[in-house]
């Protein structure tokens, strides 16, 4: 079977799925991988050798670290027609290049043009989780919308994630093989923005020493499995391997953006990590630092990337939906319309 297999552009979680989930498909399938440029630098460090072909992505419009979710959404209607005829290119070369069938990972340009070609579409991702806990808080409203569009259409979906998702976490095997330790430092992994708030309060609050990440050069999964403990944002995938390496975890949510602070939440209630504002900070970490100490590093999460492996090809290995010949018209008068 041969497989095109696409990741969203936004953050790198979605590409850190890619890593684990394409090499494992590759033993048994022809994979084809699709990626924006701004993932491909980190995909392609850790798939070297693989031919990556480009795919657009969508982008959150922000202010400071504010998502502005209308704004992001009026950008999208204006990209609108660019995007209908992106779509139609891929569907083109999905059927030139007789591909079976789609993986779309909260990229809704291959999903479409998978769909368009009468393709099985299979969508795994995190993000769609929040339409599993759509609440009275005005903030998940606009993003199950979101999440809605951006998922684009599929046959059947995987939903990743450490609470309500049909499989936990999934970890690069890079990453699971490094030697877990305390090496007495504390990992720090926010945006550059965000270090004049938090390397203040982390040497007032006494989490010294740190090492600051992203940094070029630096080996972050070996200073992750080595971590006292982390601070991060809200982020799926960091969460995730904290997690799992039995790390004690403080995370800042990005304001305005619910898929994380819902992380959050979840993180904070299932009593292995902790959450902070700007706002409170300092005083946050002072407790997160003696708390980390009786932390059970026995962790109950474990990587799930078997059992996402297992379902993807169970899902890939149904009998291919082709679209009638009118549904398929359908489907291309229905993007039309909309450029």
């Amino acid at each position: 079977m041969k497989i095109a297999y696409s990741v969203a552009g936004e953050g790198l979680g979605h590409a850190a799925r890619m890593v684990c989930l394409a090499p494992r498909l590759a033993q048994t399938h022809e994979v084809e991988l699709f990626c924006p440029a701004t993932v491909r630098d980190y995909v392609l460090e850790r798939l070297p050798g693989r031919t990556l072909r480009d795919v657009p992505h969508f982008s959150f419009i922000k202010k400071g670290d504010r998502v502005l979710f209308f704004a992001t959404l009026a950008t999208a209607v204006r990209r609108l027609p660019a995007f209908v005829r992106e779509v139609f290119r891929l569907a083109e070369l999905l059927k030139a290049e007789s591909f079976d069938a789609v993986i779309s990972d909260f990229d809704p340009y291959l999903a479409w043009a998978g769909r368009l070609a009468g393709l099985r579409v299979v969508q795994i991702n995190h993000p769609g989780v929040v339409m599993r806990n759509l609440s009275f808080n005005p903030l998940s409203w606009p993003a199950v919308l979101a999440a809605f569009l951006l998922e684009g259409p599929w046959n059947r979906r995987i939903l990743c994630s450490f609470y309500g998702g049909d499989v936990g976490p999934l970890l690069r095997p890079e990453l699971l093989s490094q030697p877990r330790r305390d090496s007495g430092s504390w990992v720090c992994h926010l945006k550059p923005e965000y270090h004049d708030v938090v390397v203040p309060a982390l040497e007032k609050a006494g989490l010294v020493p740190y090492e600051l990440y992203p940094r070029k050069g630096g080996d972050f999964d070996a200073a992750l499995a080595s971590a006292r403990g982390v601070i991060s944002s809200a982020g799926h995938q960091i969460i995730s391997e904290a997690l799992v390496l039995g790390k004690p975890i403080l995370v800042l949510p990005q304001s305005g953006q619910y898929e994380q602070i819902l992380n959050a939440r979840r993180l904070e209630r299932s009593g292995r990590g902790w959450r902070a504002t700007r706002k409170n900070l300092e005083s946050r970490l002072r407790g997160f630092r003696f708390w980390a100490e009786t932390l059970d590093k026995n962790s109950p999460y474990h990587d799930d990337t078997e059992t996402a492996v297992t379902l993807l090809l169970a899902h890939l290995g149904e009998a291919p939906i082709r679209l009638k010949t009118s549904s398929a018209q359908s489907v291309a008068k229905t993007l039309a319309r909309s450029s």
